[in-house]
C-alpha cells in the first residue's frame, strides 16, 4: 500500500505478522493492521509521527514495537484487540478530576491560612 503516508508491506497472520515500513505515518499503521486485523485504536493526540524499519512478531509485539514512543494500553479480547494511545513518553500527564460519588467536582481551597494570636 502506498499514499501521501508512505509505503506499507503487511503480510502473515496474528501470531506471525511482517510489517516493513517507509515514511509511514504511525496513524496510517495503525489503520492498516486494523484493516487487516481485529484491532480497533484510538488516541488523545495526533500519530503523525513517521516509520521507517521491519517490523515482525505476534500482532501485539509488532504494535509494541510501533507504539515504542507513546504512553499506551493494549487491552486483549478473544479474537480482538483494542489499543489506546493517551500520549507521548515523557510528555506531563494531565491528572483526572477528582469527583465525589454523586458526579460533581470538589472545589479544592487555594491554600490553608493559620492565624497566629
Amino acid at each position: 500500500m502506498s499514499d501521501a503516508a508512505g509505503l506499507l508491506c503487511l503480510q502473515g497472520g496474528r501470531k506471525a505478522v511482517h510489517l516493513e515500513v517507509h515514511q509511514a505515518t504511525v496513524a496510517a499503521v495503525l489503520s492498516a493492521l486494523s484493516t487487516a486485523y481485529k484491532i480497533s485504536y484510538r488516541s488523545s493526540i495526533a500519530l503523525n509521527e513517521t516509520r521507517d524499519g521491519v517490523y515482525a512478531g505476534s500482532l501485539e509485539r509488532v504494535i509494541t514495537r510501533l507504539l515504542n514512543d507513546y504512553d499506551y494500553v493494549i487491552k486483549p479480547g478473544k479474537s480482538t484487540l483494542d489499543v489506546l494511545i493517551f500520549d507521548e513518553k515523557g510528555e506531563q500527564p494531565v491528572p483526572a478530576p477528582i469527583t465525589t460519588e454523586y458526579g460533581e467536582t470538589p472545589v479544592r481551597p487555594a491554600a490553608r491560612v493559620s492565624r497566629t494570636r
